[in-house]
């Protein structure tokens, strides 16, 4: 009985090895190039992360794109303002309390249908935050039970918990491991 080992060889890096392509690209020529790199030991594996990485990652983009569709709600609200001839914002908007001022203004300043417009990103705006802080919880507490995370928030200036998170996520590559210990890469390791 034959026992055969399977092999994830990774796109970039095999093209990388094969060189300057000079000739058609065939299943055929693919295969014997491939078989070549596994005979001389130099096929360049895909890693495919772990299943929390992949989960941090999910939650990571959540994330960011709610962050984005924030950013966009507030940069609706300024151009309201803008194409309504209202004096600008200027960064109320970022507190509390210049929400109040910015209802005020857009009472005072627009039109019935530009007060709606604010009335509006103001609802969207508040409905984000909301979800922007129940994952912002769920993503600290991600890092902190992570190694990699702690580490680099620890070690590099300015990482807060979040970013460290992401850098370990997207770029924690594998590590080499040692014989008999399995594929677990220490970044992922809980505390």
């Amino acid at each position: 009985m034959a026992r055969a080992g399977v092999h994830l060889a990774e796109p970039a890096g095999t093209a990388f090895a094969r060189g300057r392509k000079r000739h058609a690209k065939t299943g055929k020529t693919d295969s014997r190039h491939l078989r070549q790199l596994l005979a001389e030991g130099r096929l360049p594996e895909c890693w495919v992360p772990p299943e929390q990485v992949l989960e941090a990652r999910t939650l990571l983009e959540t994330y960011h794109d709610l962050r984005r569709e924030h950013t966009a709600w507030v940069q609706r609200i300024h151009a309201v303002f803008f194409h309504q001839g209202a004096p600008a914002l200027g960064e109320i908007i970022r507190t509390a309390a210049g929400l109040d001022a910015v209802r005020a203004a857009a009472a005072a300043g627009l039109s019935p249908a530009g007060q709606q417009q604010v009335t509006v990103a103001l609802a969207m705006m508040t409905c984000l935050e909301n979800q922007l802080c129940a994952l912002r919880h769920q993503l600290l507490h991600t890092a902190r039970h992570l190694k990699g995370p702690r580490v680099l928030a620890g070690q590099l200036y300015g990482a807060g918990p979040i970013t460290a998170l992401a850098l370990t996520c997207w770029l924690g590559g594998p590590l080499p491991c040692r014989p008999g210990h399995g594929p677990t890469h220490p970044l992922w390791a809980p505390r």
